[in-house]
């Protein structure tokens, strides 16, 4: 798939938002694990103290693979390869998709966390 098509899938995805979110989460695979894990201690640091700045590239880095998981094509060598305005469309569906997938897997975020 050329940058192109990805691009515009991603962005009719974004359009398309409202309808059946469930049903596309379920659809879309999960984030890696580790990523997940490091996600959680992140945010578990974060109310303990202030991140350094290599642990807070590091859990952004985390962060942004958790995201791109949930946008098919896009990994992170495509993703910075996209204007800004195509980083934010990106960026916002894979935040939206990530949100309804941890919604409806709230067990196992939370088992996670602990």
């Amino acid at each position: 798939m050329t940058k192109v098509t990805a691009i515009a899938a991603a962005l009719f995805a974004v359009s398309t938002l409202g309808a059946n979110a469930e049903t596309r989460a379920l659809a879309t695979p999960a984030p890696n694990a580790t990523d997940l894990q490091i996600y959680a201690q992140c945010s578990a640091i974060s109310l303990q103290r202030a991140l350094s700045f290599d642990e807070g590239a590091a859990c952004g880095r985390a962060f942004m693979r958790i995201k791109l998981a949930f946008v098919p094509d896009i990994g992170l060598a495509e993703f910075e390869q996209l204007d800004a305005g195509q980083k934010a469309a990106v960026n916002r569906l894979g935040y939206t998709r990530f949100r309804t997938w941890s919604e409806t897997t709230a067990l196992k975020a939370s088992a996670l966390h602990n």
